[in-house]
């Protein structure tokens, strides 16, 4: 056996390991079994995971309530995420619940009749190939889908950075929700007349540098866009933007907390919570997937780091202050 092959089985032994609420030896059998299934990991994909474990036990499906949850996480390597959602799509759990567009395409392509798939923090489940829309799906598919502001993150850039031209975006380009993004992204900056500087990334391990070569080329503000392999190795982008003084605009809110200089995007926690609570409906037969239409997620919050707007010396103008989150 190839030395790949034996760490991926190591890897998917540890992980199918790794659960919550599971069943001692003289435990009376699960009222419901759940798997979680995700791409990377981060600081966004521990909290949205525990927000939608707090969203299933709000509708009434805890371990009190007899849960069993089992954990999956392929660590950015695309190899082993095709491995655990085909182990998670083939155990019989009641759902599988998936968060980003790769987690949830993997599942997806192997799951089909077999169970219930319940996702999040997909941007855009018609171009995943996940539907032909919101209405018209597959009858064991639910959902919350929706965008993370783009536009009107360069909205934001202009307003608060009103001398910057030149916008530098790191992205991994075997991400369709990336793709989009960058579609978006391309088609703003170009009726807005500013340039767009971009480096494609095949992992965390290449952001920094991408980033280097970015502020090389004299990029006055950087963008995360929603692309999970930036968002895991993000400390390096922002390392490099503190380091050049350049400051670094993102649309997941939570990326405040590791670097970024503004964000304004959805809540983690909000999506989460509502994802667990629409499984926990779907488990319990109270919805019925296949008649329900996938959801759109819509609320926007700003986050600001305050020592890195000081430093800057940057101003969130009126006219957004409403999308400030509760406190600020």
């Amino acid at each position: 056996m190839a030395y790949g092959s034996r760490l991926t089985i190591l890897a998917l032994a540890v992980l199918a390991a790794i659960s919550t609420g599971g069943c001692r030896e003289n435990d009376p059998p699960p009222a419901a079994r759940v798997a979680f299934v995700q791409y990377v990991d981060s600081a966004e994909s521990e909290e949205v995971r525990l927000a939608a474990l707090e969203g299933l036990a709000e509708a009434g499906l805890g371990p009190d309530n007899g849960l069993e949850t089992r954990f999956y996480s392929a660590g950015a390597d695309f190899a082993l995420l095709q491995a655990i959602a085909g182990q998670a799509s083939a155990a019989g759990y009641d759902a599988v619940i998936t968060f980003g567009t790769p987690a949830t395409q993997a599942v997806f392509s192997r799951i089909g009749g077999r169970g219930r798939l319940v996702f999040g923090l997909v941007s855009d489940p018609v171009s995943a190939g996940l539907c032909r829309s919101p209405e018209d799906h597959p009858p064991n598919l639910a959902g919350y889908y929706g965008l993370f502001p783009t536009s009107e993150v360069l909205d934001l850039v202009q307003a608060v950075l009103p001398q910057a031209r030149s916008i530098g975006v790191v992205w991994n380009n075997g991400e369709s929700n990336s793709l989009r993004y960058l579609e978006i992204i391309r088609a703003e900056t170009a009726r807005r007349g500013l340039t767009l500087e971009e480096t494609t990334v095949a992992g965390t391990g290449e952001v920094l540098s991408a980033a280097e070569g970015l502020a090389f080329r004299g990029v006055d503000v950087f963008f995360c866009a929603g692309d999970s392999t930036v968002i895991q190795g993000f400390e390096a982008l922002a390392a490099v933007g503190r380091r050049r003084g350049i400051p670094v605009a993102a649309n997941v809110t939570s990326l405040v907390d590791r670097g970024a200089t503004f964000c304004l995007g959805r809540s983690f926690s909000e999506e989460g919570r509502a994802v667990g609570r629409l499984a926990a409906g779907i488990v319990n037969g109270e919805i019925d997937p296949a008649t329900s239409p996938l959801r759109r997620l819509e609320n926007l919050e700003l986050t600001l780091n305050d020592e890195l707007m000081a430093q800057y010396g940057l101003e969130i103008p009126d006219q957004f202050r409403h999308w400030l989150a509760p406190g600020r």
